[in-house]
């Protein structure tokens, strides 16, 4: 086994005093010498005392994998252990804890042949949580804005696409970590192609997650702005960017920061549940706000009513396709699920996935009703005065909510993808002060682009589209091609033609999306001038609409990564 040849098992006193070395097969033992291995196992199978019974499988199979790789197997007269040698750290300790039963010859020979294992004890529920919030985020307020350009139907329709294919590209990925032992997602790659697929997956995810992480930054002072401008009438609290950089920090460093330096996601459970709980009270205002302003009549038209056909019908579809994520996060909520199986990771996902569509329906018809067909991207400035309210206020404290903690899920990912890179098996394997050291630098780089270069936020938002549709529509159907499972064979007509279905998405909408996206956001204003902000999206208006060259990049290599 690489990276085993050294290593020594050392067996309890009461074992043969013999040595197993690489020695042939042929000249193994088939059953254990009197006074060996036989005695637990024979009073597990039945046998009388002094009776050797059968050779345990575990002893001839697990044991004979030793030899065969090149590991010794000793008796010695000092305590069991076992000694790895120069092994590499960064492979996951709890991997190599001594077996609480040394005689159990299974429990030794899986000292020496670690596999992974699920790590956590988190409730469905809160699986459920942390795979909804990682999808609802911010662009929950985009939804009345696709309702208005499509009409009600037509985004159902959209909308339970979306969510269908959500839920089935997390399960895909979730069946390939089960039937492939990898981990994460930078696992996944370099199982399948190697160590250039393990940094080609982790650049991917880290600059998807780098660039939203970006944006809300910019989206804290974006909702924030109203308060700031009041206050800075009244006191002397500075007024203009600075001001603005300066709230920011604070709050990032007080309330974004500290989520992201926890070890498990399982522990943001409870501000997940408070991000989806914030987003029912923004429906709530919607409602208020339409029930105040909004005679019957005048509703309903508006919610059997449509705008006009246009080219933004497009970005609509893409804008509710970025709402139904939640790939990036999968792995880390199915290897700290209590009870992890693939079935339960479906159940979880179809839940989660669920509530999401839920809610957004109620957000895009009370949306749509409450402000009417012109509904923006982000509905909250449809508000002309988001002061002037109580609800309005309470609207965006709750969106505020939001941000902050949709700010640390898309850390957690990033991190996991720079320990990948660098070479630990998973973030449960590195010693606290890399983990911390590495959260604390992506989020800090988050908060500097999103602060001062506004230009890079811009270019971060394009890439995190880039990365975005490759990571939730390209990639698990790539790799559910190469990895041989797909076939016909084993998942059956239906499952071998579903596959196609994200990754044709991935390669046809998206340069639809990337036209449409350039143009809207780079659009000349009344002025003449253009003036590119950052959508309330996931990541930007251009990131919403899923780009050109990721499209290309997939449609590049579909050939060479999926052939044998």
């Amino acid at each position: 086994m690489p990276g085993h040849a050294d290593a020594h098992l050392t067996l309890p006193p009461s074992a043969s005093a013999r040595s197993l070395s690489s020695s042939p097969a042929s000249s193994r033992p088939s059953t254990p010498v009197s006074g060996g291995f036989h005695e637990p196992f024979g009073a597990e199978n039945g046998a009388e005392s002094g009776d050797p019974g059968p050779s345990p499988p575990p002893y001839t199979s697990e044991v004979a994998a030793a030899e065969d790789s090149g590991v010794t197997i000793v008796v010695t007269s000092g305590s069991p252990g076992i000694d790895h040698g120069p092994r590499n750290a960064r492979q996951n300790p709890s991997h190599f804890k001594p077996s609480p039963s040394t005689d159990d010859v299974a429990g030794l020979a899986k000292l020496v042949f670690p596999t992974h294992e699920h790590v956590g004890h988190a409730t469905i529920g809160s699986s459920i949580f942390n795979l909804a919030s990682s999808a609802i985020g911010a662009g929950a307020l985009t939804f009345p804005y696709a309702f208005a350009k499509l009409g009600v139907v037509p985004a159902l329709i959209v909308m339970a696409v979306s969510c269908a294919m959500c839920i089935y590209t997390i399960d895909v990925l979730i069946r390939l970590v089960d039937i492939l032992k990898a981990p994460t997602y930078e696992k996944l790659g370099e199982t399948l192609f190697g160590a250039k697929g393990r940094h080609a997956v982790g650049v991917t995810v880290l600059t998807m997650t780098v660039g939203i992480a970006a944006v809300y930054c910019v989206l804290v002072g974006q909702f924030l702005s109203p308060v700031l401008e009041v206050l800075s009438e009244s006191t002397s609290y500075p007024s203009g960017p600075w001001g603005t950089r300066l709230a920011i920090f604070c709050l990032w460093l007080a309330l974004m920061l500290p989520w992201c330096l926890l070890k498990n996601i399982d522990s943001l459970k409870y501000i997940s549940a408070g991000a989806v709980l914030a987003i029912l009270v923004t429906v709530m205002a919607l409602i208020v706000h339409g029930a105040l302003h909004v005679s019957p009549s005048e509703a309903g038209e508006r919610s059997r009513a449509a705008a006009p056909g246009s080219i933004e019908i497009i970005q609509a579809v893409t804008n509710m396709k970025v709402g139904f994520t939640g790939q990036i996060v999968s792995f880390a909520v199915y290897n700290e699920m209590g009870g992890a199986t693939v079935p339960r990771m479906l159940k979880a996902t179809s839940i989660a996935m669920a509530t999401c569509a839920v809610i957004y329906f109620i957000v895009g018809i009370s949306g749509v009703i409450a402000v009417g067909l012109d509904a923006p991207e982000n509905v909250l400035e449809a508000f002309a005065d988001p002061l002037g309210q109580w609800y309005t206020i309470i609207a965006y404290m709750a969106m505020l909510v939001v941000i902050i903690v949709s700010f640390p899920i898309m850390v957690f990912p990033a991190r996991d993808a720079v320990l990948a890179m660098i070479g630990y098996e998973t973030s449960y394997a590195s010693p606290d002060h890399v983990r911390l050291g590495v959260s604390v630098a992506i989020a800090f780089c988050a908060l500097v682009i999103g602060l001062f270069v506004p230009g890079l936020n811009l270019l971060f938002g394009v890439i995190g589209g880039i990365s975005g549709n490759l990571i939730s529509n390209v990639l698990p159907a790539v790799f559910a091609l190469k990895s041989g499972e797909w076939t016909v064979e084993k998942v059956g007509k239906v499952q071998r033609v579903a596959i196609f279905v994200p990754l044709l998405y991935g390669i046809i909408v998206g340069p639809l999306g990337l036209a449409v996206s350039i143009y809207l956001t780079f659009r000349p204003d009344d002025d003449g001038s253009a003036s590119p902000q950052p959508s309330v999206n996931n990541a930007s208006a251009v990131q919403a609409a899923n780009t050109t060259a990721n499209a290309l990049t997939g449609l590049a290599s579909m050939a060479r990564l999926t052939a044998p």
